[in-house]
């Protein structure tokens, strides 16, 4: 439901485009998304920037190219969304759901940030966590070698 405060927000689910024009003749006008159900919502190209989605349902969420460059999504439900080129960068996605979620491409315009309080409790398949080491990989200088193992598979075992 759409009130006084946040005009913006039937428009950012009707026409993105329109939402990103808003975006930019009002830079300063705050995003405040906290908790509200966005789940399916298609937000492709979404100018998201400094948003507050904290708890908010985005499950299903197609987020292709969106910038959510220094987003609030602390605790946000990104079960099976996709995030493919989004700009993550300086996110905060603590206690984040993000299983499923497709992240990567990186082919175009966007970053992901990989500082670990970005990611603390944030919870991951192991393809996901896969595909950011194999991602990491590619840098020229250092080669990452890594075991993924469950937290339990160590259990009775000597440190």
């Amino acid at each position: 439901m759409t009130t006084a405060r946040e005009p913006w927000l039937q428009v950012l689910l009707t026409d993105v485009e329109a939402f990103n024009q808003w975006r930019r003749d009002n830079p300063k006008e705050p995003i405040d998304l906290e908790g509200h159900d966005l789940s399916g919502a298609s937000l492709s190209h979404a100018s998201l920037g400094d948003a507050i989605l904290r708890r908010a349902n985005l499950r299903d969420a197609n987020l292709t190219r969106a910038n959510l460059a220094g987003a609030n999504l602390q605790e946000a439900d990104l079960r099976q969304a996709d995030l493919t080129d989004a700009t993550l960068h300086r996110v905060d996605l603590t206690g984040a759901d993000m299983r499923g979620a497709k992240v990567g491409g990186l082919v175009g315009e966007g970053r992901i940030c990989l500082h670990p309080a970005c990611f603390q409790n944030v919870l991951y398949d192991r393809e996901q966590l896969e595909g950011v080491l194999e991602v990491l990989n590619r840098n020229a200088g250092w080669h990452i070698r890594y075991e993924l193992v469950p937290k339990d598979a160590g259990a009775g075992r000597p440190d």
